[in-house]
């Protein structure tokens, strides 16, 4: 980004023109966006800004998805409390219908964070290779650029997508899984709130107690994967990113130098964000299993309770 930002203060690219300020999606048809000029060195600002406001959006977008995963699988979270209500009939009847309401307002609130920040780097990717194509004949250093940041961020559209997928999968599957025997086995009551009884079978009790755990599961990982992009975002990409926009500021001699010890240092930062991200995956595994075993035994406690 910060070779962007130089690039488009040099005096050679200002009146350089672009072929056309279209940004096409990968089917290289459909258009998603547009560039704000016809001038090369306006877009490459254009792209650095699209690139940094997608790394602010991201770290808002996982505080989001951090706290709606947690709410979804804490101990007085939505789909325990479901798994409660289903042994507790009165209290079913007053309070089942609002809380399936709020598990799915929850859910789609998690999506749609992750839908949005997926959605913010897969344009910033389009305008890259966008801006890329038309200064193949242009820049050369430019075009070098653009190639190398274009590596680099083909793996954070991924890493978010694989996100999205498994949030997507979790709350247009799973759920749907988890809530469908219980909103067929409901006889509704005189009031649109109320219910007047909740009828489920065994066996279907038994799958949808199997999709709560991988819910509680997947949920459980998405919040740990969520709190370790906020703590490298935090302390390592954004501090990163006003760096890059001083270092794109300087004199061409002071560049030289400077570029090249950021290099360095993001380099020797590399072994920390390593570091982040062996200790998130041991967290995932045990979290994992931590969080679907507590909900397990609070169908166990809960049914017990009703027995008795």
């Amino acid at each position: 980004m910060a070779i962007l930002l130089k690039a488009a203060d040099k005096e050679a690219a200002a009146g350089l023109e672009i072929d056309s300020q279209e940004v096409k999606g990968m089917d290289d048809t459909t258009i998603v966006g547009s560039l704000p000029s016809k001038y090369f060195h306006t877009n490459l600002q254009h792209c650095s800004d699209v690139g940094r406001l997608a790394f602010l959006d991201a770290q808002h977008g996982m505080s989001t998805i951090r706290a709606t995963a947690r709410s979804m699988i804490a101990e007085n979270g939505s789909m325990g409390y479901i798994i409660d209500l289903l042994e507790d009939p009165e209290d079913a009847k007053y309070n089942l219908k609002p809380e399936i309401e709020a598990l799915k307002k929850t859910a789609k609130k998690c999506l749609a964070s992750a839908t949005a920040i997926t959605a913010k780097f897969e344009y910033w990717y389009l305008v890259i290779i966008h801006l890329k194509k038309t200064s193949l004949s242009k820049r050369d250093n430019s075009t070098k650029n653009l190639s190398r940041l274009k590596e680099q961020i083909e793996p954070l559209v991924d890493f978010f997508k694989s996100i999205l997928g498994d949030i997507d999968h979790n709350v247009d599957e799973n759920l749907e899984a988890f809530l469908r025997p219980i909103v067929n086995g409901i006889t509704e009551g005189s009031n649109p709130e109320e219910i007047e009884a909740i009828n489920i079978s065994r066996r279907s009790k038994e799958k949808m107690m199997s999709t709560a755990l991988q819910m509680q599961g997947r949920f459980s990982a998405i919040a740990d994967i969520s709190t370790a992009y906020i703590t490298v975002s935090t302390d390592y990409i954004r501090p990163a990113i006003n760096e890059m926009e001083i270092l794109s500021t300087m004199t061409d001699s002071e560049w030289q130098i400077k570029s090249q010890e950021f290099i360095n240092k993001c380099d020797r930062l590399m072994t920390d964000i390593d570091s982040v991200a062996q200790q998130t995956s041991a967290n995932v595994d045990r979290n994992m299993s931590r969080h679907m075993n507590a909900l397990q035994r609070r169908a166990i406690e809960a049914a017990t309770e009703n027995e008795e």
